[in-house]
C-alpha cells in the first residue's frame, strides 16, 4: 500500500420470457446448489453484445419546462410520465412528455408540502410513495394529489435510520439502512439491514442484511474502495459487494434464492486511474463551491489529494451499483474510477444469464427502470439538469426478457 504520489419507468409492458440463448462470447451455466439457482457467466460483462439506449423524451432543457436544481430520485408511472424528487428545490414534480409539469408537492412543512424529498417509488398503477425526509413522513401521491400521509415522528428508527427502496405487491415498504451510524460492525464487515414495513401500522420486520463495506488497513482515503449495494427486485432484494463479481437474490423472507456470478479478469489501480479520479475531484469540488475563491478551492483540493491512499495490490471494484426492474432482470452499472454519472449498464436475465450491454448516448444517472424503459438524469454543456426516458428495444420487445 502506498500514498498517491501523483498531483492530481407503471403501466408498461412487462419483459416476457423467451428462449434466446446467452449471447455468443458470454456463455452461461445454470446449476442448482442446495436449492439455490447459481448462474455463472464465463467472462466479463463487457464481453456481451452492445445494444443502444434510445432517447424517447426529455424534460428540463426547453423554455417553459421545469427548472431542476438537483434531482435525487424519481419513478416512471407511465411511458410518458414520471414523478421526480428535486431535492435542490425541495419539491416533488410530476412531468409529462411534451413539456407540461405540475408541482405535486411544493417546498414547505405544511400539509401536501415536502421539505427534503429523498425517494420516490411506485406503489401501484395509480400512485407513488414519496419519502419526505425533512418532514419525517411518507406521502402517497395519486393522480388527484396527496393521498395517504404516514408520519414517522416519534419513530426515530424509521424516520432517520431507514430509506424507502421499493414497494412490494402487498403494498408494504421495502427499506434499508441509509447511513453508517445505523449499520453494525461484525468482524471486518459493516452490515446494513433490509427491512419490510407495513404502512398501515408501521410494524417493521428485519428480513436480512448485506455487506455495506469492509474494514481496510491504513488511515488515508482509498478512492477505489468497494462498497455494498442493494436494490428491490419483485418481492425481494438483490444485493452485492463490489469487491466480488457476484450478486445474490434474497426472497421476502431474507433467504438466498439465486446467485449470479461472472468471471472478469481483475484490474488494479494504475496512474491513469488516479489521474482520472483527480480530474473528477477537481471538477466536482469546484462545482460544489461556486462562492469560494479559487485559492480556497485549490487548498481544499490539495488537502483531499494529500489524504489519498492507493492500494495498488487490491483490484478495482467489479461494479458500481445494481438496479431491479419490474421483470426478471438485474441491471448492473459498470465501475468507473470517477463516480457519477455512467454511460453503460449491463442487463442480465436472472433465469438463464442472457446478457447485453446497454450503451447510452450521453452520461446518465439512473433513477428507475420499467418495461425496457429507463428514467435517468442528464446534463447539457452548461450543466443544466434534465430527465430523459430511454428505451432499450431488444429488452423492451421481449427478446431480452
Amino acid at each position: 500500500m502506498r500514498r498517491s504520489p501523483w498531483a492530481v419507468i407503471l403501466g408498461l409492458g412487462l419483459l416476457t420470457a423467451c428462449a434466446d440463448p446467452p449471447a455468443a462470447g458470454l456463455e452461461a451455466d445454470v446449476a442448482d446448489s442446495a436449492g439455490v439457482a447459481v448462474v455463472t457467466l464465463h467472462g466479463a460483462l463487457t464481453h456481451a453484445p452492445v445494444v443502444r439506449a434510445v432517447p424517447v423524451w426529455t424534460h428540463g432543457f426547453d423554455p417553459g419546462e421545469y427548472e431542476f436544481r438537483r434531482i435525487l430520485a424519481g419513478a416512471l408511472v407511465a411511458p410518458d410520465s414520471a414523478v421526480l424528487a428535486d431535492t435542490g428545490n425541495g419539491e416533488v414534480v410530476s412531468v409529462v412528455s411534451g413539456g407540461s409539469f405540475v408541482v405535486s408537492m411544493p417546498s414547505g412543512q405544511g400539509p401536501g408540502e415536502a421539505l427534503r424529498p429523498v425517494a420516490v417509488r411506485v406503489a401501484d398503477a395509480a400512485s407513488v410513495w414519496v419519502d419526505d425526509d425533512g418532514n419525517g413522513r411518507l406521502v402517497r401521491l395519486t393522480r388527484d394529489g396527496v393521498g395517504q400521509v404516514v408520519t414517522l415522528q416519534g419513530r426515530w428508527d424509521l424516520a432517520t435510520a431507514l430509506r424507502l427502496r421499493g414497494v412490494d405487491r402487498r403494498g408494504r415498504w421495502w427499506m434499508s439502512t441509509s447511513a453508517y451510524r445505523t449499520a453494525e460492525m461484525q468482524g471486518p464487515w459493516l452490515w446494513a439491514h433490509l427491512v419490510r414495513v407495513n404502512p398501515d401500522d408501521l410494524t417493521a420486520d428485519t428480513v436480512g442484511r448485506y455487506r455495506q463495506s469492509k474494514a481496510e488497513a491504513g488511515t488515508g482515503a482509498n478512492p477505489f474502495r468497494a462498497y455494498g449495494t442493494a436494490t428491490v427486485a419483485g418481492d425481494g432484494w438483490v444485493e452485492g459487494w463490489a469487491g466480488e463479481a457476484e450478486v445474490r437474490w434474497l426472497d421476502e423472507a431474507g433467504s438466498v434464492s439465486r446467485i449470479l456470478r461472472w468471471t472478469p479478469e481483475a484490474r488494479y489501480p494504475e496512474a491513469a486511474d488516479v489521474a482520472r479520479y483527480e480530474e473528477w475531484l477537481d471538477e466536482t469540488l469546484r462545482r460544489a463551491n461556486p462562492g469560494s475563491s479559487e485559492a480556497d478551492v485549490d487548498a481544499l483540493i490539495a488537502r483531499s489529494l494529500r489524504d489519498l491512499e492507493i492500494d495498488d495490490q487490491r483490484p478495482l471494484p467489479y461494479f458500481r451499483d445494481v438496479f431491479g426492474d419490474d421483470a426478471d432482470h438485474i441491471w448492473i452499472e459498470h465501475y468507473d474510477v470517477a463516480t457519477l454519472p455512467t454511460s453503460r449498464l449491463s442487463v442480465v436475465r436472472a433465469a438463464d444469464g442472457w446478457t447485453r450491454q446497454v450503451e447510452f448516448p450521453t452520461p446518465v444517472t439512473v433513477l428507475d427502470i420499467r418495461g425496457g424503459l429507463i428514467l435517468a438524469t442528464v446534463h447539457d454543456a452548461f450543466d443544466v439538469q434534465a430527465v430523459t426516458v430511454f428505451r432499450v428495444d431488444e429488452v423492451g420487445e421481449g427478446r431480452g426478457g
